[in-house]
């Protein structure tokens, strides 16, 4: 211990801004400050409780708050805090990455090891407060085998927690990461074992860690998977388990797979045979990493406690890799679909090939020869049942029906035009007639069929193996890479659209990279505020990001009436497709289950005239559906079922709607990306064919481009352009939208007995002339007249403005000020003139 302290540290001012939702979201915030520590000679860091201002423990949720609540206080200059920290805690799934000593702070530059955890674990990623070392917080677990280590051959230590400890958070994002907390398992796997994990030589083989997999610090254990090959032999851990797994059931032997994986062992000898099957095809999909194997044969069906036996586990391993040469390269496409002639076990449909592949035909006769009918039998013979098995069957033979069956639920779902729809029914029954003839097809036979479908574990498919991957989009003329586009390999981005692409959506516009948006950026610009048209095309950008939500915002466009909103979002549905998209008002889709429903698998949910009524009870759901979060929706007489909604919000309104919620509730206020719309186009400037001009073929592929070229800017910069980088920011503006009605009323109206009639649309006119000489933003002619209701002007159902003219709703007592504008070319303020003259 040394007499003198060394200088007190001076840390990174606190940035909120880009703290993403998954972390804010969490009431798991304490502050923190400096502390000397006189047995340990330095500073420390020491959480606050924002509560009480005592110290907080990171085994005790009572001494932790939300974000906001943290920020706040850690704000207030007297509470002399020095940042905000995050608590990791078990039974959640938040995983914290500590790397220390591995940045230079002036520069910025990164020790060769830092960037390779960064490369190599795709998440939310941030500087530390002295800006030498770095914090990731992913989703997933740890492995067992210890949570720190000293980089080998570095000054660096890294750590990595899930439970009982609190990490500090600054906000200074890194370029070039995530902007969101990603589900990143298997790359911290990955990590833990090259950098945390002492791989010393052996022979024992090592118990089943907690997680299902391989104790990666157990004698005799390879590590999951050396970081720095990932890119060769070990390509394949790029992919979650649950991509390698679709690729599995998607690729040719996807079938023997599958049934493998749902735990049929009817086309083996045994059991055993069945294990040793099903190994080696995940050892081909795994790159032959063991703990992989182990942890993906788990999961499946065919796991028993026979595996959890060392000696069994083991041996089948070994057997699987013995002589196995060919493993998965996700970097080489052109092995995706072959089967493995090197696969133990037998193809269930290989006693069928005299079928010559997808050649059969639904008629009558081929059901005739299936069922092996002799010449005096015919197909009125057979009974329901048979002639569904036969039809069944010829079904997974031919190209021209394909069906699935949703396992959570049992919908059938047929492919129908680049895309999947639940309609398995309707295709059942066509191909069932075209096979049967119509004398020999019934109801009975239709459900026998949807029987036969929903029994085959060939066509079961989860939830969420429906859409497209993120990053591609299918359109009229393929499939588009957006990747390539970006890379300006737009010559490479398009290919067709294929049934194990599994799309839901298609886009109802050709790709045609040449095509021109000029016309259409132009009146984006003129019509929204100053400083926005970028962010208005990132979100449009953002529609064509399917099966995800990294950021967590839903769009509002404010205006008052004839201003380019409801045109803007005409565009945009004909862009994405009125099929592709729902119209549910919000208040509705936040509070009704069957409307959720209705919004499973739509790009985008778009109302262009958003209600100004309350949100109601619904807002934990707004936020779940916005947020990304999987919800649980029913179909009226089908089970209820949840999927992740990663369909994107646009609305649009005359006035923001009416929200009981808090003003420091930062997960609502955070998720809006506000847009004015502050133009007013009278008749005389309006485009009558203007709608029908931006909606041509060719216009939506100039639109289209002008989308992915927002969307690549979007995932570059990980932030919507010109966003409000404050909840408290977007809370004031929304709740600006209102204000200016009781401003107008304050400043320009007084109650006047003898003034003559005005109707209450002669007083929004002039109020809207207000709102425009003083920069405000008008409210609806609504809003306007419920408010003035209550002010004792006499309002009357029956008024007559000027003396003549239809009565009409208005005011009997109501005076204008000396600061109200003049508003006289209004047709009843002239009507009252003349009268007066």
């Amino acid at each position: 211990m040394t007499d003198e302290r060394p200088p007190r540290p001076d840390p990174l001012p606190f940035n909120p801004g880009p703290v993403p939702d998954t972390l804010a979201d969490r009431c798991q915030w304490v502050v923190w400050r400096y502390q000397f520590d006189t047995g340990r000679d330095e500073w420390t860091k020491v959480p606050v409780d924002p509560n009480t201002g005592e110290f907080a423990k990171s085994t005790d949720p009572d001494t932790w708050t939300s974000f906001s609540d943290a920020v706040a206080y850690h704000d207030r200059t007297k509470t002399n805090t020095d940042g905000v920290g995050f608590v990791v805690q078990d039974g959640e799934d938040v995983v914290g990455l500590d790397l220390d000593d591995c940045r230079d702070p002036d520069t910025g530059s990164l020790e060769p090891w830092a960037e390779d955890v960064l490369d190599t674990v795709p998440t939310y990623a941030e500087v530390s407060p002295s800006g030498t070392g770095l914090r990731l917080f992913g989703l997933g677990d740890l492995p067992d085998g210890g949570t720190r280590n000293d980089v080998d051959g570095a000054e660096g230590h890294l750590e990595m927690y899930e439970t009982s400890r609190y990490l500090t958070v600054t906000g200074h994002a890194l370029d070039k990461t995530p902007a969101d907390v990603r589900q990143v398992r298997d790359y911290i796997a990955a990590v833990h074992a090259e950098y945390i994990v002492d791989d010393e030589p052996g022979t024992e083989e090592p118990k089943p860690a907690g997680n299902g997999g391989l104790q990666a610090d157990s004698p005799g254990v390879n590590p999951v998977v050396d970081i720095r090959d990932m890119g060769s032999s070990n390509a394949a851990n790029k992919l979650s388990d649950n991509e390698l797994l679709k690729k599995a059931k998607n690729a040719e032997n996807g079938d023997k797979f599958t049934r493998l994986w749902r735990g049929y062992i009817s086309d083996y000898p045994s059991h055993s045979e069945a294990d040793l099957a099903l190994s080696g095809l995940l050892a081909f999909w795994t790159g032959g990493d063991r703990q992989r194997i182990d942890r993906l044969f788990r999961r499946s069906d065919l796991y028993r406690e026979k595996w959890d036996r060392d000696d069994y586990r083991k041996r089948t391993i070994d057997k699987t890799l013995s002589g196995r040469t060919e493993f998965y390269d996700p970097d080489d496409h052109s092995n995706e679909n072959e089967s493995r002639p090197d696969d133990p076990g037998e193809d269930i449909n290989s006693n069928r090939s005299e079928t010559n592949g997808m050649n059969v035909t639904l008629t009558p006769a081929e059901v005739s020869a299936w069922a092996g009918l002799g010449e005096d039998e015919d197909v009125s013979d057979l009974t329901d049942r048979e002639k569904a098995a036969c039809v069944w069957e010829l079904l997974e033979h031919t190209d021209k029906f394909h069906i699935r069956v949703r396992r959570d639920n049992g919908s059938l779902w047929a492919y129908d035009d680049g895309v999947w729809k639940p309609e398995g029914e309707r295709a059942l029954r066509h191909a069932a007639r075209r096979a049967l003839g119509s004398m020999n097809y019934g109801q009975n036979v239709l459900t026998e069929l949807k029987a036969q479908a929903r029994s085959d574990p060939r066509v079961e498919v989860e939830t969420d193996e429906f859409g497209l991957a993120p990053g591609t989009i299918a359109v009229e003329n393929g499939l588009v890479n957006l990747d390539a586009v970006a890379d300006d390999a737009s010559e490479n981005a398009l290919r067709e659209l294929e049934p194990n692409d599994y799309a839901l959506t298609r886009v109802p516009v050709e790709y045609d990279p040449s095509a021109d948006y000029d016309e259409w950026a132009d009146y984006v610009n003129e019509w929204s505020e100053d400083g926005r048209a970028d962010a208005l095309q990132e979100y449009v950008g953002y529609c064509l990001h399917v099966g995800a939500m990294p950021l967590h915002r839903a769009l509002l466009l404010v205006g008052s009436g004839a201003n380019g909103k409801g045109t803007f979002l005409h565009v945009v549905r004909s862009l994405l497709g009125r099929e592709n998209t729902s119209s549910i008002e919000l208040q509705t889709l936040a509070n009704e289950k069957d409307a959720v429903a209705d919004f499973y698998g739509a790009l985008a949910n778009i109302d262009d005239d958003l209600s100004a009524r309350k949100l109601g009870q619904g807002l934990g759901m707004f936020k779940k559906l916005v947020g990304g979060d999987r919800v649980r929706a029913r179909r009226l007489y089908e089970d209820g079922f949840e999927f992740d909604a990663t369909g994107k919000h646009l609305y649009a309104a005359n006035e923001v709607p009416d929200v009981n919620v808090p003003d420091d509730d930062e997960a609502f206020w955070r998720r809006w990306l506000l847009v004015e719309f502050p133009n007013h186009y009278p008749p005389s400037q309006r485009e009558p064919d203007l709608r029908e001009r931006l909606t041509d073929p060719d216009a939506l592929s100039g639109v289209l481009n002008w989308a992915i070229d927002g969307w690549s800017r979007l995932l570059d910069q990980s932030h919507f352009t010109g966003e409000e980088q404050y909840a408290q920011a977007k809370r004031e503006r929304w709740q600006a939208w209102g204000d200016s009605v009781d401003k107008f009323i304050s400043e320009c109206i007084e109650r006047d007995p003898d003034a003559e009639n005005v109707s209450t649309g002669d007083v929004h006119r002039v109020y809207a002339a207000w709102c425009r000489e003083n920069g405000e933003r008008p409210a609806s002619q609504q809003k306007l007249t419920a408010e003035l209701k209550n002010e004792d002007l006499d309002y009357a159902t029956r008024v007559r403005p000027g003396g003549t003219g239809a009565p009409t709703r208005g005011y009997k007592a109501l005076g204008f000020t000396e600061d109200a504008p003049d508003v006289d070319d209004t047709p009843e303020r002239r009507r009252g003139q003349q009268q007066l003259g």
